[in-house]
């Protein structure tokens, strides 16, 4: 198994750093140092690919449409919180235009869905009071 613990390092270009020791089976000891922003990029980017494949878990075994629909804007909502990571971290604002035209169209595809179940939900009370 593998133990790791952070030390503080001395600051450098006014960002304080860390450096990470990896200490993996029998001594063998790894470093890498990075900034505090670096660090926490890396996190939020396991975290959002663990919350992606949880979504793509429930969309593929969803047991109904709206269970599955409402697991696909999450992950558009996820894809669009990796680009966002994405433009801070790079430092490119380019991308955080791409974020907000993938927001507005998932906001439109859920007012969609929400709309077509009412639809579906009108016409079959309709029908069962005709029958």
């Amino acid at each position: 198994m593998a133990d790791y613990y952070i030390e503080p390092s001395k600051r450098i270009g006014g960002r304080a750093n860390f450096i990470i020791y990896f200490s993996i089976r029998r001594g063998f000891t790894t470093f890498l140092e990075m900034d505090f922003l670096s660090l926490a990029v890396v996190i939020v980017y396991v975290l959002l690919s663990i919350s992606l494949l949880v979504s793509l878990v429930r969309v593929i075994i969803g047991p109904s449409l709206p269970d599955r629909v409402v697991a696909l804007d999450l992950i558009s909502f996820v894809v669009i919180s990796l680009i966002a990571t994405y433009t801070i971290s790079s430092g490119h604002p380019v991308y955080l235009d791409v974020a907000i035209v993938l927001a507005l169209v998932a906001f439109l595809g859920t007012i969609a869905f929400a709309r077509f179940v009412l639809i579906r939900a009108e016409r079959h009370k309709k029908e069962e009071t005709h029958v």
